[in-house]
C-alpha cells in the first residue's frame, strides 16, 4: 500500500458519494435543456414532424444516454488516477460516435421529416447534453484538494 506523502501530488480525486445527488441533478437539467432547445426548434426552425425531436423520444434517450454517462464516470473514477481527464476524453470520443447514427439517418433518410436542419439540431442536442454532464461531473464531484 502507497502512503500518503509518497502519492503523486496531482492525481485527480472523485468523491463517489456526490454522485448520489449529482447523478440526478445531470440527468435531469440535460433532459430540460434538451426540451427547451427542441421545443425552440420544432416551433421556430420547422422541425416538427422529425420523431427524435418529440418529447417522448428525446427525454427517454436523454436519460438513458446520461445515466450510462455517469455510470461510466462512477466506474472511471473508481478505477483510474486521472478520471477528470480520462472521463473528459472519453466523452469527447463517446460524443463523436454518437453523430455516426444522426449522419446515417440523414443519408438514408430513413425516417420522416428527415433534414439537414433536423439532424443538426439533433446533434446539437448530443453537445448540449454531453456539455452539462462533463462539466456538472467533472467539476461538482471532484474532491477538494488538501490544504498543506
Amino acid at each position: 500500500m502507497v502512503s500518503e506523502a509518497e502519492q503523486p501530488a496531482s492525481t485527480e480525486r472523485v468523491a463517489l458519494g456526490r454522485l448520489l445527488w449529482l447523478g440526478p441533478l445531470v440527468v435531469v437539467g440535460s433532459v430540460a435543456a434538451n426540451l427547451a432547445i427542441s421545443e425552440v426548434a420544432r416551433s421556430a426552425l420547422g422541425v416538427a414532424s422529425f420523431p427524435p425531436l418529440m418529447p417522448e423520444p428525446l427525454i427517454l434517450f436523454t436519460v438513458v444516454g446520461v445515466t450510462g454517462a455517469i455510470i461510466v464516470f462512477a466506474l472511471i473514477a473508481r478505477f483510474s488516477s486521472w478520471p477528470i481527464r480520462l472521463f473528459r476524453i472519453f466523452g469527447v470520443v463517446a460524443l463523436l460516435v454518437s453523430f455516426l447514427p444522426d449522419i446515417a439517418l440523414l443519408v438514408t433518410r430513413a425516417m420522416p421529416g428527415t433534414s439537414v436542419r433536423s439532424v443538426a439540431v439533433l446533434m446539437f442536442l448530443h453537445v448540449v447534453a454531453a456539455a452539462i454532464t462533463l462539466v456538472l461531473l467533472t467539476t461538482l464531484a471532484r474532491e477538494p484538494r488538501a490544504q498543506g
